[in-house]
């Protein structure tokens, strides 16, 4: 199956670069960088030197890290 076929299947991942993650979480990409170090964020998948990551991996680590405000007496 050649990459044109896989990113016509509706049931494909949708992928990102670090930078589009790092934009749309309002991070540096070197924060990602950081964080993958640690390990810690959002899973990712790493061929070669090329980073991405599943847009689904990124929401779930969004909802796993959500934490509730608390109300101020």
């Amino acid at each position: 199956m050649s990459a044109a076929n896989l990113e016509q299947r509706p049931d494909a991942p949708q992928m990102f670069t670090e930078a589009e993650v790092a934009q749309r979480l309002r991070l540096s990409k070197r924060t990602l960088q950081a964080w993958r170090a640690q390990g810690f964020g959002p899973a990712y998948h790493q061929l070669g030197r090329v980073i991405r990551y599943d847009i689904d991996d990124v929401r779930t680590w969004l909802e796993t890290n959500l934490s509730a405000t608390r109300e101020v007496m």
